[in-house]
């Protein structure tokens, strides 16, 4: 699932500690979702120029077969997320980066 929020105070849904740079995008991978999916989904999150910030998720087992086996999205989102280059990011984006 891919979707855009307007977050007046990203910090109360980010910590510093999950801040990573992808391609030169500030990215924020959190280790939770505040919500019914809790631990069991992929949470990525790409702030943008203002309070706009994008954010992508994807569940972390496949929930259909027993065993519930690892889906490796983790994988798929930051391949994808290496090829997105933003304009007008935040200014926790170093200058210059890509």
């Amino acid at each position: 699932m891919v979707s855009i929020h307007h977050m007046e105070d990203l910090s109360k849904v980010v910590k510093p500690t999950t801040r990573r740079l992808i391609n030169g995008n500030t990215v924020y991978q959190l280790p939770y979702f505040p919500g019914p999916y809790g631990d069991t989904a992929f949470v990525y999150v790409l702030p943008r120029s203002g309070a706009d910030a994008i954010t992508i998720m994807a569940h972390k087992t496949d929930w259909t077969t027993p065993g519930k086996s690892p889906t490796g999205y983790d994988r798929v989102i930051e391949r994808l997320l290496t090829s997105v280059r933003l304009e007008g990011a935040p200014a926790t984006r170093p200058a210059g980066g890509n």
